[in-house]
């Protein structure tokens, strides 16, 4: 019979290779929590950005119904983007911008919003700024159009 004198350098073994699988699982697992982190992130922007758009085309369907007005959509105009001035403005457009803080974070009263309107062309100009909590700097999203004005 022979006999496997061995068998006392392999003790233990099976209780290094557990570890290593619980460490391999691990780090499996805080791989695919950090991801799913970064993935709400990526998400909250989304929205974010689209809320933005349907909000920026709110306000210039807002001039297409009213083309004879255009010059009353000013909003800050002539300010820096993203500035964070005071809204200056008439009714329509102080009022989008109250909408747009209440929709948007970061945009508290409205004051990181601008619409710059050509009433001679046309062109208009609408940027709308925000910054999420976990952000350090401004979002930012302009939309230039030309509302069709007939001589």
């Amino acid at each position: 019979m022979r006999r496997h004198a061995n068998l006392g350098n392999q003790k233990g073994v099976v209780l290094i290779e557990a570890l290593i699988s619980i460490l391999v699982f691990s780090l499996g697992l805080l791989t695919l929590v950090a991801l799913q982190a970064v993935s709400i992130q990526r998400v909250s922007d989304a929205k974010y950005r689209s809320d933005a758009a349907a909000l920026a085309n709110q306000i210039i369907g807002k001039m297409w119904s009213d083309p004879a007005n255009l010059a009353a959509y000013n909003l800050n105009a002539g300010g820096a983007d993203c500035a964070g001035a005071a809204p200056a403005g008439t009714l329509p457009t102080v009022d989008w911008a109250r909408q747009v803080a209440a929709v948007l974070p970061g945009t508290a009263g409205g004051t990181k919003q601008k619409i710059e309107v050509n009433a001679v062309t046309g062109d208009v100009l609408v940027t709308i700024c925000w910054r999420s909590l976990q952000d350090t700097s401004d979002h930012m999203h302009v939309v230039a159009s030309n509302i069709g004005i007939n001589p």
